[in-house]
């Protein structure tokens, strides 16, 4: 979590800001602070708070086997 505190020029607090952060793993994605496995049809390749990409879907519709997956050569045609 990070706070965030801010002070006018008399060194009086104005607002303090309280932000969660969630870090997913790779195949998961950030969902109302919640890490869940990305959906069919998409990956992540890398931890952070992205979220998944979708497969390309140009000239052929691609997919994935199945939920959570991390790498973009996961993606093939018609699975």
């Amino acid at each position: 979590m990070m706070h965030i505190v801010t002070y006018n020029h008399q060194q009086e607090l104005i607002f303090v800001v309280y932000v969660k952060t969630v870090t997913c793993p790779m195949g998961q994605e950030d969902k109302n602070d919640t890490c869940v496995a990305c959906a069919v049809g998409y990956y992540k390749e890398a931890a952070g708070s992205t979220a998944c990409d979708q497969c390309p879907q140009t000239p052929f519709a691609l997919t994935t086997a199945g939920d959570g997956s991390t790498l973009a050569t996961d993606c093939a045609i018609g699975m």
